[in-house]
């Protein structure tokens, strides 16, 4: 899979976004108000009509130098986008979208297809994966590994020196302690706080979390 990095000062010509629900809404909230232009919002089975003001269409059948940001929440659904995309319009169609209201450590590398929301924070020595989704007020703190198509949602912390697998999500103000490590598509339920190892494909909540069931990959949650 290959994407592209996008600066912020090359993408203020606009950018299209994929996704019709909830978090496409935040995420074109937040291009307009990075001053970024909206060249159209698309998904081929809309869950919403319009989008603040704009209507949503199907995919174009072509574009020219312009570039997809995949506001898709859910982290196998925004994979699988990706995927699409790129055979589609071929490798070089998708951006990265930071906020301009984040905060990114100077040694930190953004990779391609990562969306970066306000008032996220990410901490110096971290990775960060392609098509990662950090939310609004999540919280990557110092030495974090967070693997490709992972994502934690609003208010979300991740502690120093997390390991964050691939496509596992940590949930709305879930917190993660310092040196624990989360396999792969594993989900951390919202408000928990994860005190343990926690292994692939696996749903674990509470406080202190526990494992209650296991996963599918793939398995929607949003």
């Amino acid at each position: 899979m290959s994407f592209v990095t996008i600066p912020h000062v090359e993408i203020s010509s606009g950018l299209r976004i994929i996704g019709s629900g909830g978090h496409a809404t935040s995420v074109v909230s937040q291009v307009i108000a990075d001053g970024i232009r909206v060249l159209g919002i698309h998904d081929d089975n809309p869950i919403n009509a319009t989008i603040l003001g704009f209507e949503v269409s199907n995919l174009p059948k072509k574009i020219d130098g312009e570039f997809f940001i995949v506001a898709v929440g859910d982290n196998y659904s925004r994979y699988e986008l990706s995927l699409k995309l790129l055979s589609i319009y071929g490798d070089g169609c998708i951006g990265t979208y930071v906020s301009s209201n984040s905060q990114i450590a100077a040694d930190v590398h953004i990779p391609e297809g990562t969306v970066i929301l306000s008032g996220a924070y990410v901490g110096p020595k971290s990775n960060i994966g392609q098509g990662v989704l950090l939310n609004t007020k999540s919280v990557v703190e110092h030495d974090c590994h967070v693997g490709q198509f992972a994502s934690v949602a609003p208010g979300g912390i991740l502690a120093g020196r997390v390991k964050l697998g691939e496509f596992s999500a940590v949930g709305i103000a879930a917190i993660v302690d310092a040196t624990v490590s989360i396999g792969s598509h594993s989900l951390i339920g919202a408000n928990s706080f994860c005190n343990k190892d926690i292994g692939n494909l696996s749903v674990a909540y509470g406080t202190p979390v526990r494992v209650v069931r296991e996963r599918q990959v793939g398995e929607v949650y949003l």
